[in-house]
């Protein structure tokens, strides 16, 4: 009988096939890594969500907002004029409430000429207190800003 099991156990060897250890593929290891993340954020880690394209409409539409107003509003010039060899700098700006505007004075701005020209009145319904000066310069912008953060 003996020999019997030893025959019965060598056929049962026989018949189980051996297990053949291979290395990690690529697809495991990728499930690996994905639980290995996973891990985290079921202990109670917060998790990074994708901002919605929501926002990115949000921050372009308030940029052609502004680039409308930019673009529609009265761009300021800076003046230089003279009278009797005085000379002075002021800021323009063409149409801002009631009409054009010097903006550090308290005169009133008339009109401007295509002969370089403008008149400052003390008072708008009298013509008598007008004055003529003359245009030397008249810059844009950028020298307004450059104007306003130099005094």
């Amino acid at each position: 009988m003996v020999k019997k099991t030893k025959k019965h156990s060598l056929l049962k060897q026989a018949a189980t096939p051996k297990r053949i250890k291979r290395p990690p593929s690529s697809a495991d290891n990728a499930s690996q890594h994905q639980a290995q993340q996973d891990e985290p954020s079921r202990q109670g880690a917060p998790q990074r969500t994708k901002p919605k394209g929501k926002l990115g409409q949000i921050i372009l539409f308030t940029l052609l907002a502004l680039l409308a107003i930019f673009m529609l509003m009265p761009k300021p010039q800076l003046i230089t004029y003279q009278k009797l060899g005085l000379v002075a700098s002021s800021i323009y700006v063409p149409t801002l409430l009631g009409g054009p505007t010097l903006v550090d004075s308290e005169l009133y701005l008339q009109s401007i000429d295509a002969n370089k020209a403008m008149y400052l009145c003390r008072d708008r319904t009298q013509a008598d207190t007008c004055h003529r000066y003359e245009i030397i310069k008249q810059e844009g912008f950028f020298a307004v800003l450059v104007h306003l953060f130099s005094s």
